[in-house]
């Protein structure tokens, strides 16, 4: 019923010829993508000090009751709710770890990418 084909067959049929390099290449949809530290890290980087300073934002708009401080204060040495000097060191931190995020995130995610490709 069904037809068993080698894996080179496979490969082979999923080629196309590359005439500005004359060189067999895989089309570009069925190449494996392969995520890069440094753009990830200063994406999520902004990204947690855009959302550190809605935090802080929306800690002077609300009631007490409402603040994520102690949270920061715990995550973060050396902030203190609510300077000037400690508002820096909150977006040194979110910054920090926007690349802690993405030195962990991205190389798992190239090896499990990397798995999902060999099978």
């Amino acid at each position: 019923m069904y037809k068993r084909i080698s894996s080179r067959d496979a490969l082979c049929d999923r080629l196309e010829f590359d005439s500005a390099n004359s060189v067999l290449t895989l089309p570009a949809n069925k190449r494996r993508q392969i995520m890069r530290i440094a753009p990830v890290g200063h994406a999520l980087s902004i990204f947690f000090v855009i959302t550190f300073a809605i935090c802080i934002g929306w800690g002077l708009l609300t009631p007490p009751a409402m603040h994520m401080h102690e949270a920061w204060e715990m995550m973060m040495p050396g902030f203190h709710w609510l300077s000037f000097p400690a508002f820096l060191i909150g977006l040194i931190w979110a910054y920090v770890y926007g690349w802690y995020t993405a030195i962990v995130f991205v190389p798992l995610y190239n090896l499990f990418n990397k798995r999902g490709a060999a099978e």
